[in-house]
């Protein structure tokens, strides 16, 4: 394996990174994150899991 196969690998790695960010970025920027798990809200409203009570061991 020579250089180009290590230097594929990253771009391709860049690539698939990008792109699963900038479809995140574009459900949030359309509002189509209440299709696809309704009840869920990114931008505030009130949290379901909260902590109750902590102890220090």
């Amino acid at each position: 394996m020579g250089f180009d196969t290590y230097l594929r690998f990253i771009v391709m790695l860049v690539l698939v990174i990008d792109m699963i960010a900038f479809i995140a970025w574009l459900v949030r920027r359309l509002g189509l994150l209440n299709r696809i798990a309704p009840g869920s809200n990114i931008s505030g409203g009130k949290r379901r899991l909260t902590v109750i009570e902590s102890c220090t061991v």
